[in-house]
């Protein structure tokens, strides 16, 4: 690692026509560590992004990253990753040069984190993971921050919005003094066009984190979204998704608790529908989620949903996909996470946050359950921040 001044920043976007999002002060720049990530390591995919860009704006540190969504089918920057750059530059007084659909690499120099409002549109991007970035940075700002997120509220390969809203907030609220979301206007893929209101403050004093056992079981819900569809849709995957989770129940309460929300709108190409099933435990949460497809029965997106669901119980106290999510704050406020095996975003995430924050955990292995135990790195009013 070597240290960049503003000069080298400068030269990269003139001299290699390198995309360069920066941060100037009006006073002297004082050179800070960068880092350079090559985005096709581990899933090579935008996560590899979202958490530089997190770790970046918390820790002050400047990044490079190289080969963005290398090991996707369509490489480099798309809208939804554009929109993840962007908010994180208005959130830190980012100033943001040249960086477009279909850039593979960029560079990025934070300011501090600050409050206000922000505003992004990324199409039919998913809104779920857009709050990925806002989030943990609002969490270190001083201040109420709110986002107006214009794209996907429930698309494929990403949480939908009753996984965020069921599954991932109540983990995630013991991080704010204020935490809110609402839906104005559902938005499926391909085409997009939702939007969904935050507003976050970080707690005074923020908490360390601890998901290593999830108790006793205290419900089962199944979450239907729907728009513009009729309502044998949503009755056909209640039904199927019942029938397959009591058939393999692993041995908890089979009460399922359905909640269906079907939302009519006067736009006749918003349709869709999304699924989200959730169980509640005393100390974790087990959540899994699926989105409707045209051509795809209902009954088989429900099959789909139980299975993979009842796969996911057997976790020691969150599902795969949230531990996933829960990593970012883990690693920056310090705590314990186990998992049973994990993901390879999981994985990759560890070695992007080695990047920044050292390899600042310990990692144990009993059986099949892995334990995860990670130092603070950030502290309320305390962080190692250079800038």
């Amino acid at each position: 690692m070597g240290y960049w001044t503003e000069k080298q920043f400068r030269k990269l976007a003139r001299v290699n026509k390198h995309p360069v999002i920066f941060y100037i002060k009006k006073r002297s720049i004082t050179p800070m560590e960068g880092i350079t990530i090559n985005g096709s390591f581990g899933e090579g995919g935008g996560q590899i992004l979202r958490m530089s860009l997190v770790f970046s704006a918390v820790t002050g540190r400047p990044f490079r990253i190289v080969n963005i969504r290398a090991n996707r089918p369509n490489p480099g920057l798309r809208r939804q990753h554009l929109g993840c750059v962007e908010l994180a530059a208005q959130m830190t007084g980012a100033e943001n040069t040249e960086v477009k659909v279909g850039t593979p690499e960029l560079s990025f120099v934070p300011g501090k984190p600050r409050s206000g409002t922000f505003i992004t549109d990324i199409g039919a991007g998913s809104i779920t993971l857009l709050a990925s970035v806002f989030l943990p940075i609002a969490m270190v700002s001083e201040g109420v921050c709110r986002l107006v997120a214009k794209g996907g509220t429930d698309v494929p390969f990403a949480p939908t919005s009753s996984y965020f809203e069921h599954a991932f907030l109540p983990l995630a609220s013991r991080l704010f003094s204020q935490l809110e979301w609402r839906i104005a206007e559902k938005g499926f893929f391909p085409k997009g066009k939702g939007e969904a209101h935050f507003l976050a403050e970080g707690k005074a004093t923020l908490p360390h984190l601890s998901f290593l056992d999830k108790g006793d079981h205290k419900g089962t819900s199944l979450y239907i979204g729907t728009t513009n569809l009729p309502g044998h849709i949503s009755r056909r995957l209640c039904s199927s998704f019942q029938n397959e989770f009591g058939a393999r129940s692993l041995g908890f309460s089979e009460d399922i608790r359905f909640i269906v929300d079907n939302n009519p709108s006067p736009d006749p190409w918003r349709v869709g529908v999304s699924a989200c099933s959730v169980s509640e435990f005393d100390r974790g949460v087990i959540a899994r989620s699926l989105c409707g497809k045209r051509g795809i029965p209902s009954e088989r997106i429900g099959k789909k949903l139980a299975s993979e669901h009842l796969q996911q119980v057997e976790q020691p106290c969150v599902d795969s996909f949230l531990a996933d999510q829960l990593l970012p704050y883990i690693a920056l406020l310090g705590g314990e996470i186990s998992v049973r095996e994990p993901t390879k975003h999981f994985l990759t995430g560890l070695q992007v946050s080695e990047k920044f924050l050292g390899k600042d955990y310990t990692k144990k292995t009993e059986g099949e359950i892995h334990y995860y135990s990670f130092r603070p790195w950030y502290r309320s009013g305390e962080s190692k921040r250079k800038n």
